[in-house]
Order: C-alpha cells, then structure tokens, then sequence
C-alpha cells in the first residue's frame, strides 16, 4: 500500500498477525482493536489461523453489518455485538435490522461464559458518573 506524503510516496512497513504474534512470542490475546481504514479485511485474512485456534479472545472492528470480514470472524465460530454509541449498550448481530455501520465486538466461543458472566454482572450495577 503507497501512503500519500507532500509531492511523494511512501511504502509503509507491515507485519501479519501472525508473523508478529510469532516474532513477540504471543500465545493469546486478549483484545485486539482492528481499525485500518479499509484494508480489516485483508488482515483478517492473514489472520485465519489466529482466528482459527481462537487465540484472539476479543476482537472489536469497525466495519458495515454483513461485510465479508464479519462473515470470516463468524465462521471461526466468534459471536458478534454492535457497540451503540448512542444507547451506550452493546446489541447482538443477531438482533440488528437493517444495513448499519460501526464498531463490532467479537467473542471467541473460548471466552463466550466469561463474557456472558461480564455482561451479567454490568446489568446488575449501577454505573455513576465521576
């Protein structure tokens, strides 16, 4: 990918996920924020083994609902939230209707009942301000 600077171009470095969870002796992550203007899709497909062995427990990704990087999260078996901004709540793919765009949070299977158990827990206490 060529990168626009002044009157030239530049070639950025790049690294695959998997080459970087390699190179750092990464077994798992916890959470992964992917926002890459575009380009999540691509890395989401140099990541398939990552997703694969479900070493990504927690992935959020701004995307449109059904685009082709969701689907490739889902057939690793990863359940999906939208991030509502605007209610401050999270809504699962399953519930949206119609087309929208935004941040998506994905749960590995591996870490399904701990997130559920999270969720459980965020709904019985009051949030305050300050």
């Amino acid at each position: 990918m060529l990168l626009p600077c002044a009157d030239r171009f530049i070639e950025p470095d790049t690294i695959t996920l998997v080459d970087y969870f390699q190179q750092q002796d990464i077994q798992d992550c916890h959470f992964l924020k992917m926002d890459i203007e575009g380009a999540e899709l691509e890395a989401l497909k140099g990541s398939r083994e990552l997703l694969a062995q479900h070493r990504i427990h927690y992935l959020l990704v701004e995307q449109p609902k059904g685009s082709d990087g969701q689907q490739l999260i889902l057939d690793y078996g990863y359940t999906a939230w939208l991030v509502d901004e605007d209610t401050q709540q999270l809504r699962p793919l399953s519930h949206l209707k119609g087309d929208c765009f935004g941040n998506f949070l994905f749960v590995s299977p591996t870490h399904l009942d701990e997130f559920q158990d999270i969720l459980s827990i965020l709904r019985h206490t009051p949030v305050t301000e300050g």
